[in-house]
Order: C-alpha cells, then sequence, then structure tokens
C-alpha cells in the first residue's frame, strides 16, 4: 500500500534529463516512466537550457561528461535563472 501512494507521489514529478549517451539516455528514460514520472529528454546543453526555462521541471538529471559540451556551463545558467525568477 506504501508503494502505491509513493508511485501515485512521483506522477507529478517533472524530470528533464540532459545525455548525449544512448544508452544512458534510454535508460532513464524507461526507468523514470516506469513509475509514471514525466520525463522530457534533451541531448545537449542549449537544448536543456531552452527546454528547462520553458518546462520548470521539479528535477534536473544532467551527464557531467558530455563530449563538446560545458555541462557546467548549465548548472551555472539553472543557477542564474533561478536567482532571476525569485527576483
Amino acid at each position: 500500500m506504501e508503494s502505491n501512494r509513493c508511485q501515485a507521489n512521483l506522477k507529478r514529478i517533472r524530470v528533464l534529463v540532459v545525455d548525449d549517451d544512448v544508452n544512458s539516455y534510454d535508460f532513464l528514460l524507461i526507468a523514470l516512466n516506469s513509475y509514471g514520472i514525466e520525463v522530457y529528454t534533451v541531448r545537449c546543453v542549449h537544448d536543456a537550457l531552452k527546454t528547462f526555462i520553458e518546462l520548470r521541471p521539479d528535477v534536473l538529471i544532467s551527464d557531467l561528461a558530455m563530449l563538446y559540451e560545458d555541462e557546467y556551463l548549465l548548472i551555472r545558467q539553472v543557477k542564474q535563472f533561478e536567482v532571476q525568477q525569485d527576483m
């Protein structure tokens, strides 16, 4: 019974996954979807920031070792966006 209640709570969660590795990307998508979580996926930092601003997810999961990308720039930009929204 407790499991059903937890799963019901997860259905209200929106997660943005940022990963350029197809296997990791697919695994997270399938795993999170199995709990009823709303999952949005992107494969690059530029799309991640755009999607984050539009979607305002509850959780951001980002690969920190993507080729040719500055993942820390994404984290800094998300933090900056959040600060501006609090003003």
